[in-house]
C-alpha cells in the first residue's frame, strides 16, 4: 500500500479552511484512493504568499530525505501549497519531482490524462496568484463589516479610551477567536471636557487647557478628527490606502465623508453625535484646514500663480483669495479681483489656441523639438535582458540548494523590477509613436484638436485648469500701473503672430484696509 502525508495550511477564520476540517477531508480522500497515511504537517495562520513556513520547511526537508518512508503529499488545493506561481513550481517541479515524490490534490480529479491535468494544474495555480492579489480588497471589506457589526476595525484605541477584547463564539485551531471594542479610559473626562469646549468654537490651545490636557497640537488635532469615535461610532474607511504604485504621495489623505463607514452606538460616547458634526464642521471649513488642504493637494486659489508678473520680472502676489496685487512705479500697490484679472485672460487664451497661427508653430516645434527615445529604450531593452540572465542563474542555482528560500525572494525581485522597465518601455514606445502621429498632422487636424481642448478647459476645474495653461503658457505681463496684458505663449513662434490682450479699461480694486 503507498504511504503518503498530509499538508494543512489555514490562514482564515472560515470553518471549511480550517487545520481540522482540512484534515477531515484529507483523510477521506486517502481512505478513497488506498493511501496510508503516515505523517502530517502543518501552518496556522500562514500566508500562501510565504515560503519560509514553518510546516512547509519541515515538509521540505522531508522531502529530501530518502529514507522518508512515503511518496505522496496530499492537500486539499493548490492554494495551499503556495499563493505565488513561481513557489509552487519550485515545489512540484523541482522538490517534489527530484525526490519521486506525488503531490495529490483534493480539489483536483485523479484520472485525466497527464497533459489535461499540468494544464488545469496551471490554471488553477494562476487562480490562486490572482486570488491573492485581490485578497487584500476582501480583506478592507471584511474589516468594514466588521465596524458595522460594532467591532474595532484595527489599530490602537484613541486617547481616551482603550481596548476590551470580545469572544464570538467562534474557534480557530483550537484557540476562541475574539474582536475588540472600545471602553473609556482614566483619560476620558479630559477628552470629554476638552470637546464639549471645542464643540462650542473655544481656541484648542484654550480648551486644552482648560481640560488639563498636556498635548501638543498635532495630538489635539488627531482626536477632534476623531470626533465621530468620541461620540460612540465606529469608523471605517477614512483614510484612502496606499497602493503599490503610489496612488497617492505625502502624509495619510482622507476620503470625503460621505464615503466613510459609519455604525452608531458601538460604544460608550463622551460626546453627543451633533458635538461631533460641529467639530468635525471647523475642521473642514476653517482657513486654516481648507490652505493646508489645498497645499498638499498642490491646489491655489489663484489660477495664474507663478505666471502673472509685473514687467520688470516681479511676480503678482494674492491677497486672501480673491485679489491679486502688485507695486506701481511709485510705489503703491495696486489692487486688482481675481476674475477680473482671470477671466479675459482665460477668454484669450481659449480663443489663441484653434487659431491658424497657433496651430502651425506647435507642429513646427513638435517636429523640431520632439523627444529621441532610442537612447532610453536602448538602455531598457539591455536592463531588461541583462535581468533575464540573472533570474535563470538564481533559478539554476536554487535547484542546488538545500534551502531554495533566498534565491526565490531574489528571483521575485529581479521579476518586480523587470515588470516595471518593460512597463516604462511600453510608456516610451507609445510616447513614440505618439509624437510620430502629431509630426505627421495636418494644420486642420491640430486646429481641430486644439479647438476640443479650449472647449474643455472652459469647464475645467481649477487644478487641472492651471497644469494646462502651464503647458501652453510661458509667462503672463501684466502691468500694474495701466493693466495692460501681453500673453508670452511657450510656443515661441507663436508670439509675433498673435497681439496682446488690452487690459487697460479693467477697473482696479483699492482696498480701504491695510494688506
Amino acid at each position: 500500500m503507498k504511504h503518503a502525508v498530509l499538508y494543512l495550511r489555514s490562514s482564515k477564520d472560515q470553518k471549511d479552511v480550517s487545520i481540522q476540517s482540512q484534515r477531515h477531508e484529507l483523510t477521506a480522500l486517502a481512505a478513497q484512493r488506498g493511501l496510508t497515511l503516515v505523517g502530517e504537517y502543518s501552518d496556522a495562520v500562514e500566508s500562501g504568499k510565504d515560503w519560509d513556513r514553518p510546516g512547509f520547511q519541515k515538509l521540505i526537508k522531508a522531502i529530501r530525505n530518502r529514507s522518508r518512508g512515503w511518496t505522496a503529499v496530499l492537500t486539499k488545493d493548490t492554494s495551499r501549497i503556495a499563493r505565488r506561481r513561481n513557489l509552487a513550481l519550485i515545489f512540484e517541479e523541482v522538490e517534489c519531482f527530484n525526490n519521486d515524490v506525488e503531490v495529490i490534490y483534493a480539489n483536483l480529479p485523479d484520472n485525466g490524462d497527464p497533459t489535461t491535468m499540468m494544464i488545469v494544474r496551471a490554471v488553477m495555480q494562476a487562480f490562486d496568484e490572482w486570488h491573492s492579489l485581490t485578497s487584500r480588497d476582501k480583506g478592507l471589506a471584511g474589516m468594514a463589516e466588521n465596524v458595522r457589526q460594532g467591532y474595532r476595525a484595527a489599530g490602537h484605541a484613541p486617547y481616551g479610551y482603550r481596548l476590551r477584547k470580545v469572544d464570538i463564539g467562534l474557534v480557530r485551531d483550537g484557540a476562541p477567536v475574539t474582536k475588540s471594542v472600545l471602553e473609556p479610559a482614566l483619560e476620558s473626562s479630559k477628552v470629554q471636557k476638552f470637546l464639549d469646549l471645542r464643540a462650542t468654537n473655544l481656541p484648542r490651545m484654550q480648551a486644552a487647557h482648560a481640560a488639563g490636557l498636556e498635548l501638543s497640537s498635532s495630538t489635539l488635532v488627531g482626536i477632534e478628527w476623531n470626533a465621530l469615535t468620541y461620540a460612540g461610532c465606529t469608523t471605517f474607511g477614512v483614510f484612502q490606502e496606499r497602493t503599490s504604485t503610489g496612488g497617492y504621495k505625502g502624509q495619510r489623505k482622507r476620503r470625503p465623508r460621505s464615503e466613510w463607514v459609519i455604525q452608531s452606538d458601538t460604544h460608550p460616547a463622551l460626546i453627543t453625535r451633533q458635538q461631533a458634526e460641529a467639530i468635525l464642521n471647523l475642521l473642514e471649513h476653517s482657513d486654516h484646514a481648507k490652505a493646508v488642504s489645498q497645499g498638499k493637494a498642490g491646489v491655489s486659489r489663484y489660477l495664474l500663480s507663478g505666471l502673472l508678473m509685473t514687467p520688470n520680472g516681479i511676480t503678482w502676489e494674492g491677497n486672501k483669495g480673491a485679489h491679486y496685487f502688485a507695486e506701481r512705479p511709485d510705489g503703491s500697490k495696486r489692487y486688482v479681483p481675481l476674475q477680473t484679472v482671470e477671466q479675459p485672460i482665460l477668454d484669450r487664451i481659449t480663443s489663441d489656441l484653434p487659431s491658424e497661427p497657433f496651430a502651425q508653430a506647435l507642429i513646427r516645434e513638435t517636429a523640431s523639438k520632439g523627444p529621441d527615445y532610442s537612447a532610453q529604450l536602448k538602455e531598457l531593452h539591455r536592463r531588461i535582458a541583462e535581468i533575464a540572465v540573472m533570474i535563470d542563474k538564481a533559478a539554476s542555482l536554487a535547484l542546488g540548494m538545500e534551502d531554495p528560500g533566498p534565491f526565490q525572494r531574489k528571483i521575485e525581485a529581479l521579476e518586480r523590477e523587470r515588470k516595471e522597465l518593460v512597463e516604462q518601455q511600453q510608456d516610451l514606445r507609445e510616447q513614440e509613436d505618439l509624437g510620430k502621429a502629431v509630426r505627421s498632422i495636418s494644420v486642420a487636424e491640430m486646429r481641430h484638436i486644439l479647438s476640443d481642448l479650449a472647449e474643455s478647459m472652459r469647464d475645467a476645474k481649477p487644478e487641472a485648469l492651471k497644469v494646462t495653461l502651464r503647458s501652453f503658457v510661458k509667462e503672463i505681463v501684466l502691468d500694474p500701473a495701466s493693466l495692460e496684458c501681453r500673453i508670452e505663449y511657450a510656443v515661441s513662434a507663436t508670439n509675433t503672430g498673435i497681439n496682446p490682450v488690452s487690459m487697460a479699461l479693467l477697473p482696479g480694486f483699492e482696498p480701504g484696509f491695510k494688506p
